[in-house]
């Protein structure tokens, strides 16, 4: 090993001390005669000899050679090119000024052998390297067993980390506790009032949970945020009063009681009822003022007056008796969809009243026969290619999208229907139940987008104002549309009211009530 560094390092020796022919223009030996009894220098070949036909002599001041002794270039085909040493860069100055391209020359035998030398002697270092890293590996692996090696890394982690079925409820209480300090440091240093959006949801064990959102606006990120502050279980009731109380015993915890702000929540009454409680135990709280109704709650009852709205509903009728009526058919419904899930009525009952709601209660009948059997299912999603999403009374916007896609897939349907039409009977979609469908698919696909593009913690009071300016340009076009239709134009003026005049249970709000119907006035006015 020793002697093949010394020879590589006496010949890297012997190629410094003759430098290569290097791309800048090469020092020539002085012109003037030598002296008596020496031989006169030999001069140095001239790199780039295509590229010293474009320079010329220099004039005046002008420097035969830079401070290294490198000849300088100077341009004969301009008088701006101030000079240069450096070959590429005369040759950039060519191409670019004078359009004149002049390759670069190939390099010396010497310059090769240099780099070629060079590289060999990487390459040999590298090989002796990755020789000698084999080795070591190989000397490691001999001396240490695997199945050793595990077994101490799991003594080694275990002894630092003891986790057991008993340690690992107390490390996530630990861990949760954490950080619910960490989120009351925050809350306690917001910039804002804390407001809340608060909503129930029951299990399908029947056992009732109820979130409590916050938002404010942060110290440190000087920017919006929210985190989930309390999940609790509601084994029993879960009324106006018992949301309330836990309510009071959260902001009890996280010390917010003289910072509450708003409160977003749906339309359900116990809501109210909460509100009602919380004013009583927290001082100047407006429980009327501080309630920010749901638009798509809104929106979605005033959908649901639409799609169920009775058919003996007249122009005649008074307001009070249109909110009984829209609330009557809406409970029917929700009635109709409870039963159908317990199996308290017989099945051909049950799809005879659905079949009193026209072409939807129709499509229903069709979407529920189909996956009652796996059979007839797997058919259906063969022949049509994918299943009709099922209505569902607690996801907003679900037969919007079951009547839209039931318009899609028309043709298919039909052909399927073709093949069971004895068995489908009644609630076959004929020719005037599509135009039903399509005449529904294109009243509610505006209010579709006007829930999807205001839920979500990124919408603003902005998007619920487009939203609503929207809405209102729809029901315009829309009762122009149907003005020859007199059951279309009851149906339409029935979602109106919903809308400026939502039912008794949403009523008692400062937003959200007065919202459309003050919207409205600000359109009508600007027309005007």
């Amino acid at each position: 090993m020793s002697q093949n560094f010394v020879s590589d390092q006496s010949f890297c020796a012997g190629l410094i001390s003759e430098p290569p022919d290097l791309e800048m223009s090469a020092p020539l030996s002085e012109s003037s005669d030598a002296e008596p009894g020496y031989d006169k220098p030999r001069k140095k070949r001239r790199l780039n000899p295509e590229l010293w036909d474009y320079s010329r002599s220099p004039k005046g001041s002008e420097q035969l050679r830079d401070k290294h002794y490198h000849e300088i270039y100077y341009c004969k085909l301009c008088e701006a090119n101030r000079g240069s040493p450096n070959a590429q860069r005369f040759r950039e100055h060519l191409a670019r000024k004078h359009h004149v391209y002049v390759g670069k020359t190939s390099d010396s035998r010497q310059k090769i052998s240099f780099a070629s030398a060079i590289k060999n002697i990487f390459a040999k270092q590298a090989e002796k390297l990755e020789g000698r890293d084999t080795e070591q590996e190989r000397q490691l692996q001999s001396a240490i067993q695997q199945s050793q090696l595990e077994e101490a890394c799991v003594r080694l982690i275990t002894s630092i980390i003891k986790l057991t079925r008993k340690s690992v409820p107390k490390l996530i209480e630990a861990t949760f506790l954490h950080h619910l300090e960490q989120l009351k440091k925050k809350l306690g240093k917001a910039l804002s009032w804390i407001h809340f959006s608060i909503d129930m949801w029951t299990s399908p064990s029947k056992t009732g949970y109820q979130a409590i959102v916050a938002h404010w606006a942060d110290e440190e990120t000087r920017q919006a945020e929210c985190a989930l502050i309390s999940l609790r279980e509601f084994k029993g009731g879960h009324g106006g009063e018992e949301q309330a109380r836990v309510f009071l015993e959260v902001i009890d915890e996280y010390k917010l009681s003289n910072r509450i702000g708003f409160f977003t929540m749906d339309n359900a009454s116990s809501n109210d009822k909460m509100l009602r409680y919380i004013s009583e135990r927290i001082a100047d709280f407006h429980p009327v003022l501080r309630r920010v109704r749901c638009n798509g709650h809104i929106i979605n009852l005033a959908v649901q007056s639409f799609l169920f709205s009775p058919k003996r509903s007249k122009r005649s009728q008074s307001q009070h008796e249109e909110d009984d009526a829209i609330e009557l058919a809406i409970t029917e419904t929700r009635g109709l969809s409870e039963a159908e899930k317990q199996s308290k009525m017989i099945q051909e009952k049950l799809a005879e009243e659905w079949r009193k709601h026209g072409a939807l209660g129709k499509l229903h009948n069709l979407n529920v026969w189909y996956r009652a059997s796996t059979a007839r299912y797997q058919e259906f999603i063969s022949k049509v290619g994918r299943a009709i999403p099922l209505d569902n009374e607690t996801r907003w916007n679900s037969w919007a999208i079951e009547v839209a896609v039931a318009l899609s897939k028309r043709k298919e349907i039909n052909s399927w229907q073709e093949d069971h039409h004895s068995e489908l009977g009644e609630d076959r979609l004929e020719f005037k139940d599509w135009q039903e469908l399509q005449q529904v698919d294109e009243f509610l696909q505006p209010f579709l987008s006007a829930t999807k593009g205001t839920e979500g913690e990124e919408s603003s009071l902005d998007d619920m104002l487009m939203s609503m300016d929207l809405s209102i340009e729809h029901f315009k076009l829309q009762k122009e549309k149907h003005k020859n239709n007199p059951q279309m134009t009851t149906v339409i003026g029935m979602v109106w009211s919903g809308l400026v005049n939502p039912p008794d249970q949403t009523r008692p709000s400062h937003f959200g009530r007065t919202g459309w119907s003050d919207r409205s006035d600000q359109r009508d006015q600007q027309a005007g």
